[in-house]
């Protein structure tokens, strides 16, 4: 069990339960504020580094790193994120809900002479950041020639039921439903505006979208997309009973495709659903130059920024393939980011093992687990860092994310879908408070 500690330290007292390991943290601080960017082709950074062997929470204060308590505060004191530190593991977290402060963990390139994973095999959801830019995989498939020639076959609509009750379209006026094109409230207007069909809502957001096309790619341009009624933005996607509805249709390529959003940090409400064709490809090169199979305009993303590599997996074969989507760094400037959303990246790995290098705002962490040789306290704090007791810390300014929201999904409750007639409208429901993630965004 851990123990617990109290010594005097700047006329109060620090009460913190120690763990018999200790973390090893280093922080490699870039000074300039350049988009919360850091750059990994220059030299001009300053490196601090603690041990602590109590969970805390990391701020920087000047040029100084610090651990503190939940009751000890600093002026001017920035928070980078969280250490948690328990008998079986230590672990760390996330701190500030913006996406450029969260914890972004970094590949490894020959850029930067820093230890880290050397890749990462993305899945449905993961956000990778290139420079000032954020790529979030919303979908893919591998296809056989055959497939290919079945892509466009069009579904057959399962049977329409006719809701008997007031609840209707309120685009179309019907209230016809199914599985397929079910009545939804995908915001928070009531009464007789309350449902939309998932079509008809489908059609509205296709006539905001831009579309540029090129060879191998389309883009779709799209900015935030609130109710015109309520201003409640809408979500990508809604659930229900383990289904997901999309509020966005798009076509699909003839053959094999990768769709990643694409957003910026540029504060702008703008964000782009990217459609890149594979072919028979088996790397994809993404940058800011035209020969890239994927390109990104923005003066962040490097030349030549990241590869995306397609690994075969067991289940590979030519009449069903299936790949592994590998994203690896190609010597960027500002570096290839993951969001660190997977609980073993967020591991503090033990001495020996490879540590993984983390990104917040223009701070690099690396932590490692070690053993603690004597039982004395691993932390003191700075003598030149003034901290001040406090019952409850100041709330950070958290600042919306115009373009976050739509990486997330909303969970529909029984009255807010209807499918069939055996389901009776539920009653108008008072209006409560809602996420604040919407689907403007991410990344």
């Amino acid at each position: 069990m851990g123990a617990c500690t109290s010594t005097k330290q700047k006329r109060y007292e620090i009460v913190r339960t120690l763990m018999p390991y200790k973390v090893h943290i280093m922080a490699i601080i870039w000074p300039k504020n350049q988009h919360n960017l850091f750059d990994f082709e220059s030299s001009s950074y300053a490196v601090k580094e603690i041990e602590v062997d109590f969970s805390a929470q990391l701020a920087t204060v000047d040029k100084e790193l610090v651990a503190l308590t939940k009751s000890e505060w600093a002026r001017n004191s920035i928070e980078i994120a969280n250490i948690i530190l328990n008998e079986q593991q230590a672990q760390i977290h996330s701190i500030s809900q913006q996406q450029d402060h969260k914890l972004w963990a970094v590949l490894k390139s020959e850029a930067n002479q820093f230890q880290s994973i050397d890749y990462w095999d993305l899945k449905i959801g993961d956000i990778v950041k290139l420079g000032r830019v954020r790529m979030q995989l919303l979908e893919y498939a591998f296809m056989t020639p055959c497939d290919e020639a079945t892509q466009y076959q069009d579904e057959q609509e399962e049977e329409i039921q006719t809701i008997s009750d007031v609840a209707s379209c309120r685009i179309c006026f019907s209230s016809k439903a199914s599985e397929i094109n079910p009545l939804i409230s995908p915001c928070k207007c009531e009464g007789s505006v309350k449902y939309i069909h998932l079509e008809c809502l489908q059609k509205w957001i296709g006539i905001q979208l831009k579309i540029k096309q090129g060879d191998h790619f389309i883009q779709y341009l799209f900015k935030r997309l609130d109710c015109e009624i309520c201003k409640f933005t809408f979500r990508n996607t809604y659930t229900f009973q383990d289904k997901s509805y999309s509020v966005l249709k798009l076509p699909k390529p003839k053959s094999s495709y990768i769709t990643f959003k694409v957003t910026n940090d540029d504060k702008s409400k703008e964000a782009m659903i990217y459609v890149v064709e594979i072919g028979e490809k088996t790397e994809l090169k993404i940058g800011r130059v035209p020969d890239c199979d994927i390109k990104l305009r923005d003066i962040s993303v490097s030349r030549s920024h990241a590869m995306l590599k397609l690994i075969p997996t067991n289940k590979h074969t030519l009449d069903n393939p299936d790949y592994t989507i590998r994203v690896q760094d190609c010597k960027s400037k500002f570096g290839t980011l993951v969001l660190a959303q997977d609980e073993d990246l967020l591991i503090i790995p033990e001495d020996g093992k490879s540590p993984i290098l983390f990104q917040t705002g223009r701070v690099l962490l690396q932590c490692v687990q070690k053993k603690k040789l004597t039982q004395k306290p691993a932390y003191k704090h700075p003598d030149n860092v003034v901290l001040i007791q406090i019952e409850t810390k100041p709330q950070l300014d958290q600042q919306e994310q115009m373009q976050d929201s739509f990486v997330t999904h909303d969970e529909l409750t029984a009255g807010d879908i209807i499918i069939s007639n055996s389901q009776n409208p539920q009653k108008p429901q008072p209006i409560e408070d809602v996420k604040e993630d919407s689907i403007c965004d991410e990344r």
